[in-house]
């Protein structure tokens, strides 16, 4: 019997559907206001009117950078010697700035009608130029959140190595595994489009259900043992690490990266306040039984693939403060380890009774918005969701006599939905 899904409705929509709508939303904020001309001010007093046509041209150009905030709040007493250019409310709102020679090279480019010579510009020596260009190459944001977390997992095996007599032997179910669980990432782009990523999380299962069933014949016929335990006990350990090329769209308010990367997950399952609701004759009495403590511990581990997709958006809302929407989609391949301790049979090994091996594959979709408080602090609101299955594995049953016999694993299920909250600050 396999899990339940447990998704959000709004997230079972086709990947594709989602994604088409964030594109779209990424064609109503560029093209809002493509048209006409607005002024804008340099830090000298100047005033210049810049056809919203040409923006992007000056924002693209090389050593220019833009800022949703007034650029001294980052880089402090340095940006006395940068040219920063405000942008009306009418060219979208924010800050350019860059060097004095790269100012004038992006207005020239822009528009040569611009007429700002470089008396008017602030100067910097060549030493000071390249010294601000790699503080702005390098950048690391540190995010810290909670996360609500549901988990599925199943597994069942079959009573020889060809699948046969029966097909389904014995099958576990762990479901509603409610975890509250403490994520760490970090982002950092260096030198502008290489882009790095990380994370590690750690939960702890508070509530959940088990079962364990036996069958005697064939497509899960003639159950003649059944148990429904707590697995509110354990823990859950992930670890990811990606890298890819920040491909910069539209002046920066879109990104696309393709990321490759490799992961790690692991769960330490639980059983535990033994029930027996199913009993063949002559053997366990039906009802509550003492001192049942198994645990099944799992491992996913291999290499992925990824897309993740950035959305800036300066003005949502007259009240809003900047926010950027996301979407990633990952694509794994695993290597599936599990090793199990059953507690309760004097008949197998302990502390490790059996364990599966298998090839597995897995699908994450992640979802969320970020609103910027300020210029290093912001918020992070997200769903995602994990889809996981192994098959065609070995089970390996080690007896107490030293005997191991081996039959096949069927296959395991896991599936994963996560709400999260969080924060973080950016250097």
């Amino acid at each position: 019997m396999k899990s339940e899904a447990i998704f959000c409705p709004v997230v079972g929509w086709p990947r594709q559907l989602l994604f088409a709508i964030l594109l779209a939303g990424v064609l109503v904020a560029l093209f809002a206001s493509v048209t006409g001309a607005a002024p804008a001010m340099l830090n000298t007093g100047r005033e210049i009117d810049i056809p919203a046509e040409r923006l992007q041209v000056v924002r693209d150009s090389p050593g220019i950078y833009f800022f949703p905030y007034p650029p001294e709040t980052i880089f402090k007493n340095q940006i006395k010697d940068w040219t920063v250019i405000k942008l009306s409310e009418e060219l979208g709102g924010g800050f350019l700035a860059g060097t004095s020679d790269n100012v004038m090279r992006a207005l020239a480019r822009a528009a040569p009608e611009f007429g700002v010579s470089s008396a008017e510009l602030p100067q910097l020596t060549p030493s000071q130029a390249q010294q601000k260009e790699n503080r702005r190459s390098t950048r690391v944001e540190i995010e810290t959140s909670y996360a609500y977390r549901q988990d599925n997992l199943d597994w069942n095996i079959a009573g020889n190595l060809q699948g046969e007599n029966p097909n389904i032997l014995s099958e576990l179910t762990w479901e509603d595994l409610l975890i509250h669980e403490m994520r760490l990432a970090i982002r950092t782009t260096l030198n502008r489009p290489f882009f790095l990523k990380g994370s590690i999380h750690y939960g702890v299962i508070v509530d959940g259900d088990n079962q364990d069933s036996d069958y005697a014949a064939d497509d899960r016929e003639m159950e003649f043992s059944r148990s429904n335990n707590s697995a509110d006990k354990g823990s859950t350990l992930d670890g990811l690490f990606g890298a890819g090329y920040n491909f910069r769209l539209f002046s920066g308010r879109f990104n696309v990266i393709p990321l490759v990367g490799y992961s790690i997950h692991q769960q330490h399952l639980s059983m535990t306040d033994g029930y027996q609701t199913i009993t063949w004759e002559g053997g366990p009495p039906l009802g509550s039984f003492d001192g049942l403590d198994s645990t099944y511990d799992t491992q996913w581990r291999g290499p992925w693939v990824g897309l993740d997709l950035v959305l800036n958006i300066k003005k949502f809302a007259k009240y809003l403060p900047p926010l950027s929407f996301f979407a990633s989609q990952e694509y794994h391949w695993a290597d599936y380890y599990a090793q199990a301790d059953w507690n309760l049979r004097d008949d197998f090994m302990h502390p490790k009774s059996f364990e599966h091996e298998a090839d597995g594959t897995g699908s994450l979709f992640c979802l969320g918005v970020r609103a910027y408080i300020n210029d290093r602090w912001s918020l992070t609101f997200g769903y995602e969701e994990e889809v996981w299955s192994a098959e065609d594995g070995i089970d390996r049953v080690f007896l107490a006599d030293a005997t191991i016999i081996s039959t096949r694993l069927n296959e395991v299920n896991w599936q994963s939905a996560v709400y999260q909250v969080g924060c973080s600050i950016r250097f």
